[in-house]
């Protein structure tokens, strides 16, 4: 400002400078305000006229209600929800929360049967207007916001929102007195109902029942009616808990109209599909669900896949028979095929799990105490060993577990001692170890008294008393921490694997819980050099509503044993706008005790008015002018369609202002738009381009993709040149339980089309056992030899062999996971694990030199000579690579799947401004993430976090996704998935449900559909389906989850807190993540501890994601540690658990609060701040995992509340990606405390 002004408020949306020349004269009652655009005055005047409920949210320290008024949308976030007069949502508006200050607004509206038949998306009104007021014409505003200057056609951008004549939801109902939903739409014209079934692409649903006549024909192709008969197979009780399976003369069924079916059509579905493309789920009168069928065609002939739940004489689930055992047979299931294919379950006395068997797995164990506390577990592996091993678990009085470790009894392998174990337990007299200052920290009077391996040690409360804590990582002292600390984990020691070496990590906190210190110690040099000297601390800052705004860690290693020393500093600092939207991170680097390099913007984030990032920025010395920036747009469903665009210089249609004329990297993925077209999220083509790298200029890449009925990727065809010139073609075909049968690739060679894999797949039940090569151009895959036994597999399913690699043997540890590859040729690959799965070391030895490789909480070495010197050093968009004293910044461009696609930095020639880009390393890849070797192209030193951002091996060829490894040249997992059970229909050797453009597995655990992370699938519609038509009755105590398409989650309490009632039905869903065998199997996670969930407590329930989502926790295939309480799962966008039983899980209506982690490796790591779930005060919250808006989805990043090693880092995409629930346990500044945590922010996590 310049001149003088008049009175009045002045807006800015980067800053107000106030220059010579400047004056201002208040007259009598007048005043100057001036703001930056994003701390606007709130001035909130609700309408008189209308029933509301204001709800204020403070960001600063406010002491009471008076002290709401007056005050910036910096300071407070207020929501204004209005009701009609029978108390019915009818708009809600979250005050000058879009970015430029406007009033985002949620409409409703409800038809004359008071159902909300259409649903809105949110809009946002200018800043001007926006004062929290009750909009009179919201729903001709939203509208005209939608619309734009496109009218009713749909795709133009405005400021980077989608512009649709169709921006609601339709929902057709059944004109019946039960009025069932029977048709779900969703925003954007192909996604409407209409009279035509054929072009609304709906989720549509039917109900009828079971009868005893098939019309399915094997020869009918299209329209075929399916079939409605329903085998009939019982499990009947045998003395020693074992069970026979029945099905009287082969041929049972159920009589006619027993079975209830509900027939969900997916928005693909055609008229002429008949029983493709559709769902079948059949229930009993009971609520059991015993069957899910689906229908698929496979070259000229129909299939129908049905997989089968068997249940005992007291409603326990005994027996799943899935596809690959072809339950529908009239002739008996070979019981070579049961073993090896099908689930069985046993139980005792009183309804707890002790034994299952999976396939590709030897039976497992589960040993309880009195207290019903799982204490041993045996998988098959360890019944091998003489003598035999149990991997037991140790609680306090509290029942938390503070000891776990391998205890052996059994001295002949393979025999059964689980009724010696078990009747032990029974016996014990005492049943939880208190503390003591001998020792490990504990009595050891509790069940067992004898362990041969102390695996982990958990410390709470307290620090003081702790046998052995260093003295290094004392912070009593210093009175800048929390006192207040029961109930949290002070410490832990964990064993690094096959050693007799332990590590520390101690952690503090605030009053409120939250970590604000960690000293963890690393092992870097190993066993011989071990320290507590060598540690990392880690220190954290936060705001008012426990968001980092600060994080530092300090890496120390150390000087001869004697003291630290300071080796390298890394703090981030990051900010927030108003609604806690994160707006940047800054990374500054120190190398030891040498000056700081200059600080550098790694990100920079901008948002359009609903929320979604359209923009980010990377790497910038000022602020604001930026190496690259990325441009991100979505369709009216919320599905992102572009990284940029493939032409890479000027707009390409994503808006009306942007110019980037530099972009490195482009990706345009289409759906219902395709040649293909695919309603239902399946991607009908991709179109990327890179930019020059080495003097090369690459063409554009078209992949057309194809699926079958069952969503599963059949072909890939590209066009790099000429129009489907095939040079890097895929072709796939599968058997019934999703295992490939055969795989045809191809690669550009001069200006053809090369056929370089003609592979076709041999397998004994899932597990692969020979793999031949008919083609015959080199590359690919190496047929190297051409016999059975190729691959061979331990008890616990893991592969053992790999002969045509050249892998001769592979041993696994107790976590099952590689610690020593042999290959034929003598070299080795040795790994070294923690008890909690992080990876430490990896060594190669080939022709006796060894290589070395150290993995320390996101800070990487490799050996010169003899000497550890640190290579990089993770970021949220990279790395930054050490030269010398100085580190420089590479930053990783990804597709939809997390898939790097270009390494960059800027050009030497222009060190001092840093803004000339230069591509260091392309990767291309086939859709299994197989590299296109015609397309790929690295300089030294190359980056190996490349498919899905993971880590690639490159003496095996495996990627590292932390729970198992990956083979992508075969598309196969080289063990099984530890979570098998969410998916009884497939393989647990599978990839991603088959269908890698659309889905990812971000830990090796479980597939994720990567739209989940942006907009509504139909597995979300299929979930308010079922929850809202489920027939079971309601009781107190119940919460009804109503999933809207915004991607939030209604979570309406029944009554009081009440028993629980019987589990009902399990949620349709396709292409989803859910098991099928219903009320008996939990909501998110199927757990060793009972496949019978609702037989352990009486706690509040959800009735959510599957039905009820209550299941109990326990890993044993990572970290072998137990968290034993009672976890709620409401799977929505994403995955959101809560804590119920002892703690009370704590739900807002229109959105989501609080979570923990899924506790997977260190789960003690990553403790729920208690306290503030009870006081229903969530810190770092979001609330929920959609971010269309800012009332929809407040803040960045999904952060569970003030946890130990809370995520920090900013996003590592495009938009607000989170898998909070498989977060491992993260550092301070967000950096991965080891390699099993390794590519899992960058790209897909917030921070790093």
């Amino acid at each position: 400002m310049t001149a003088p002004v008049a009175a009045g408020d002045y807006y800015s949306p980067t800053s107000i400078t106030l220059s010579p020349g400047f004056s201002f004269t208040a007259a009598s009652g007048q005043s100057l305000r001036l703001f930056i655009s994003n701390c606007l005055f709130l001035g909130t005047l609700p309408s008189a006229n209308q029933n509301y409920v204001l709800k204020s949210v403070p960001r600063i320290a406010i002491n009471d209600a008076n002290s709401l008024n007056g005050r910036t949308a910096c300071e407070l976030m207020q929501t204004v929800q209005y009701l009609d007069g029978l108390g019915r949502p009818l708009q809600t508006v979250q005050v000058k929360g879009s970015p430029t200050g406007g009033d985002i607004v949620l409409p409703r509206a409800y038809d004359p049967l008071g159902r909300e038949s259409m649903k809105y998306l949110p809009y946002t009104v200018s800043p001007s207007a926006s004062d929290g007021s009750y909009k009179t014409a919201a729903l001709a505003d939203q509208a005209t916001f939608y619309a734009g200057s496109g009218g009713s056609a749909e795709g133009n951008r405005v400021g980077g929102v989608i512009q649709t004549p169709a921006a609601f939801a339709q929902t057709g109902y059944e004109t019946s007195p039960l009025a069932r939903m029977v048709e779900q739409g969703s925003p954007g014209l192909a996604w409407q109902t209409t009279s035509n079934p054929d072009n609304d692409h709906t989720l549509r649903a039917s109900f009828t029942a079971n009868d005893q006549s098939s019309n399915f024909s094997t020869t009918n192709t299209s329209n075929n009616p399916g079939s409605k008969v329903a085998a009939y197979y019982q499990a009947l009780s045998n003395s020693d808990g074992s069970y026979n399976l029945v099905r009287t003369a082969n041929t049972a069924t159920y009589l006619a109209g027993m079975l209830t079916v509900t027939i969900l059509k997916n928005e693909n579905w055609k008229t002429g599909d008949g029983c493709f493309n559709t769902t079948e789920e059949y229930s009993d009168k009971e609520g059991n669900v015993v069957l899910r069928r689906t229908y698929n065609v496979n070259g000229t002939t129909a299939e129908m896949l049905s997989t089968y739940y068997v249940y005992d004489e007291r409603n326990q689930l005994a027996f799943v028979l899935p596809p690959g055992v072809n339950p529908d047979n009239t002739t008996a299931i070979p019981n070579t095929s049961l073993q090896t294919m099908a689930y069985q379950y046993r139980y005792d006395a009183r309804g707890r799990l002790t034994q299952k068997k999976v396939p590709g797995k030897g039976w497992q164990y589960i040993v309880y105490n009195k207290l019903n506390q799982s204490v041993a577990t045996q998988d098959s592996v360890q019944r091998m060993k003489a003598p035999q091993q149990w991997t037991v678990t140790k609680y306090d009085a509290t029942g938390r577990p503070v000891i776990t470790g391998i205890y052996e009894y059994g001295t002949t392998a393979g025999s059964n001692y689980y009724n010696d174990v078990q009747n032990a337990a029974n016996a014990a007299g005492i049943l939880w170890e208190s503390t003591s200052t001998t020792g490990n920290g504990y009595t050891n009077v509790a069940w067992p008294t004898s362990m041969a391996t102390t695996l982990k040690v958990m410390y709470y409360d307290k620090y003081s008393g702790i046998p052995g804590f260093p003295s290094v990582y004392d912070m009593q002292g210093s009175g800048l921490y929390s006192k207040q600390t029961n109930g949290l984990i002070t410490a832990t020691k964990t064993l690094v694997l096959n050693t007799s070496d332990y590590l520390w990590t101690v952690q503090y906190y605030d009053d409120e819980g939250a970590v604000t210190r960690t000293l963890a110690q690393h092992y870097l040099g190993g066993s011989s050099a071990l320290s507590t000297f060598n540690y990392d601390d880690i220190a954290l800052v936060y705001n008012f509503v426990k968001q980092p705004v600060s994080a530092i860690k300090k890496h120390f290693v150390s000087n001869g044993g004697t003291s630290a020393s300071l080796k390298l500093t890394v703090s981030d600092a990051y900010t927030y706008d108003h609604m806690g939207r994160k707006l940047s991170t800054v990374d500054t680097l120190r190398d030891g005790n040498n000056p700081a390099q200059t600080p550098v913007t790694i990100n920079n984030l901008a948002y359009n008015e609903i929320g979604q990032v359209i923009k980010k920025g990377l790497h910038s010395l000022n602020g604001s002018s930026f190496l690259q920036n990325v441009d991100y747009r979505y369709n009216a469903r919320g599905w992102l369609t572009n990284v940029n665009n493939p032409s890479l210089n000027g707009d390409g249609g994503l808006t009306n202002a942007d110019t980037d004329g530099n972009d490195l990297f482009g990706l345009e993925l289409k759906y219902q738009n395709a040649a293909n077209a695919q309603y239902n999220g399946n991607i009908g083509s991709a179109v990327l381009k890179t930019g020059a790298y080495s003097g090369t200029t690459y063409n554009a890449l078209t992949f057309n993709y194809g699926y079958d009925k069952l969503n599963r990727l059949t072909s890939s065809v590209s066009t790099s040149v000429a129009a489907n010139d095939g040079f890097y073609n895929e072709n796939i075909t599968y058997n019934t339980m999703g295992n490939i049968l055969s795989l045809k690739r191809y690669d550009k060679s001069g200006s053809t089309a090369a056929l370089i894999d003609d592979l076709t797949y041999s397998y004994n039940g899932y597990q692969h056992n020979r793999i031949d090569d008919a083609a015959s151009t080199t590359g690919g895959f190496n047929d190297a030899v051409k016999q059975a036994g190729e691959y061979a597999f331990d008890g616990n399913g893991n592969e053992l062999k790999d002969l045509n690699k050249g892998l001769a043997s592979v041993a696994y540890n107790v976590l099952e996971l590689p610690q020593l590859v042999t290959k034929s040729n003598g070299s080795t690959i040795s790994y070294i694990y923690d008890a909690d799965g992080r990876k430490l070391r990896k060594l190669y030895t080939n022709s006796g030199t060894t290589t070395v490789d150290e993995y320390i909480n996101g800070t990487q070495y490799e050996y010169v000579g003899s000497t550890p010197a640190i290579s990089f050093v993770q970021t949220e968009e990279g790395r930054a690579r050490k030269s010398g004293s100085v580190y420089k910044y590479e930053y990783d461009l990804k597709d939809q799947l997390g898939n790097t696609r270009v390494t960059f930095t800027w050009n030497s020639a222009d060190a001092a401004n840093q803004m000339t880009p230069q591509i260091l390393q392309r990767n291309d890849y086939y859709a299994f993430g197989y590299a296109i070797a015609s397309l790929t192209g690295a300089s030294s030193p190359k980056n190996e976090y490349l498919y899905n951002g993971k880590e690639l091996q490159e003496e095996t060829d495996w990627y590292d996704y932390g729970a198992r490894y990956y083979d992508a040249i075969i598309g196969k997992w080289a063990g099984s998935d530890p979570l098998g059970e969410l998916t009884y229909h497939l393989s647990p050797y599978n990839y991603v449900d088959n269908n890698p453009v659309r889905n990812i597995d971000p830990m090796g655990m479980s597939t994720e559909d990567f739209l989940k992370e942006n907009g509504l699938t139909q597995g979300d519609i299929s979930v308010k389906f079922k929850v809202i038509n489920d027939d079971s009755e309601l009781q107190d105590g119940d919460i009804l989850a109503d999933f809207t398409e915004d991607g939030d989650v209604n979570l309406t309490k029944i009554g009081g807190k009440g028993e629980k009632p019987k589990p009902k039905k399990e949620v349709i869903t396709i292409g989803s993540l859910l098991p099928g065998d219903g009320s008996k199997r939990s909501g998110g996670i199927i757990t060793d501890l009972s496949a019978n969930p609702e037989k352990l407590n009486t706690a509040n329930n959800w009735l959510g994601y599957a039905g009820y989502g209550e299941a109990t926790f326990k890993v044993t295939q990572i970290g072998m540690l137990e968290y034993r309480q009672t976890l709620s799962i409401t799977s929505k966008i994403g995955t959101f658990s809560n804590f119920s039983g002892t703690y009370k899980a704590f739900g807002i209506t229109g959105k989501v609060l609080g979570g923990a982690a899924t506790y997977i490796g260190a789960p003690l790591n990553t403790y729920i701040d208690l306290k503030s779930m009870q006081n229903g005060e969530i810190g770092l919250g979001r609330f929920s995992y959609r971010t269309t808006s800012t009332f929809l989805g407040i803040g960045v990043g999904y952060y569970f509340g003030p946890i130990p090693g809370a995520i920090v880092g900013g996003l590592g995409w495009a938009t607000e990606k989170s898998y909070d629930g498989f977060m491992i346990w993260l550092n301070a500044t967000g950096k991965y405390v080891s390699d099993f945590n390794r590519g899992l922010s960058n790209g897909w996590y917030p921070g790093r």
